[in-house]
């Protein structure tokens, strides 16, 4: 119960996981995965440090109350890693706050703004600024196949698990910016293969937990 309200430990993917067993097609929206080929993807941004291009991940763990997270208790956690995936620094911030917002896109099932607090992290330089707008927006919706495949080819007990269960992680950093889904989402019971997946709003009352499969640019 901890790892999932207060996800600090940000290292690898470490999932307990399902997924939405039908999956529909939300590839238009896939961010880029986690382990970038040398290119980076194509869309990398530079940071400047080594003239490497640097990819960001995002967790965030939060109990929902009558279909709303709740900023008390609630807690992001971001990770810079390199082109071929390697963590290179962490991060984590508490919510100050959490908006409803009306759903962008007829997959997803819930949407939120959330303005993070003071982020904590041992990033250096360019890295030390966390790349989130504030408000930056997060929901649950459909999971797409090509996550379900991205976690079972990382080599990671994620392959094990029961990923018919969760959701689809999505993300947008602002209005106006583009919409992306990227990764997993669930309850307490779906990440244990208890319940799950979510099919209908308003979303199960208790902890949720959302985990990248694919980084950002």
């Amino acid at each position: 119960m901890d790892r999932i309200l207060l996800p600090i430990a940000l290292g690898p993917l470490l999932v307990a996981c399902g997924g939405a067993g039908a999956a529909s097609d939300t590839s238009s929206y896939l961010a880029a995965p986690a382990e970038a080929d040398e290119d980076g993807g194509g869309g990398a941004a530079d940071t400047g440090a080594g003239g490497s291009r640097r990819w960001w991940r995002l967790r965030a763990g939060f109990e929902i109350v009558s279909g709303r997270p709740q900023a008390a208790g609630a807690a992001l956690g971001l990770s810079w890693v390199s082109d071929d995936g390697e963590v290179i620094c962490e991060g984590v911030a508490p919510v100050e706050a959490v908006e409803v917002r009306s759903v962008p896109d007829p997959q997803l099932l819930a949407w939120w703004g959330f303005t993070p607090g003071e982020w904590v992290s041992d990033c250096d330089g360019a890295l030390g600024q966390a790349p989130l707008t504030a408000p930056f927006l997060l929901g649950v919706g459909a999971l797409d196949a090509e996550i379900v495949a991205q976690v079972e080819g990382t080599g990671e007990p994620a392959a094990d698990l029961p990923l018919d269960r969760l959701n689809g992680a999505w993300f947008q950093g602002g209005e106006g910016a583009p919409l992306w889904v990227y990764g997993l989402a669930g309850a307490a019971g779906a990440w244990a293969g208890e319940a799950g997946p979510a099919e209908a709003a308003p979303l199960t009352s208790g902890a949720w937990t959302l985990e990248p499969a694919f980084s950002f640019p």
